[in-house]
């Protein structure tokens, strides 16, 4: 969480959010928050894992798409499921 997503000429394009695994534990899906200004006016997008390329800076993970910051602003707003509450626990 926190860490910074960079395009192939290294300029930040994103920052990721959140982690979705499966059950046996691979990530499938990261959020990242893209646009704004120190996180605020961000909206947060979906990328799939595996379009994410990982290396290392030393001792820290650096994650790169191919997308740029333009591509990922022109994404569909991610919305949290689990920020919506259910239908079934609204009272009537």
């Amino acid at each position: 969480m926190g860490a910074k997503v960079r395009n192939q000429n290294r300029d930040t394009v994103g920052t990721v959010q959140d982690l979705y695994v499966d059950a046996s534990g691979s990530i499938k899906t990261v959020v990242i928050a893209v646009g704004g200004f120190l996180g605020v006016g961000s909206k947060d997008v979906a990328v799939k894992w595996r379009d994410l390329k990982r290396t290392r800076d030393g001792k820290s993970v650096v994650l790169s798409t191919d997308l740029n910051k333009d591509q990922l602003k022109a994404m569909p707003d991610y919305k949290d499921e689990r920020r919506v509450p259910s239908q079934a626990a609204t009272p009537k």
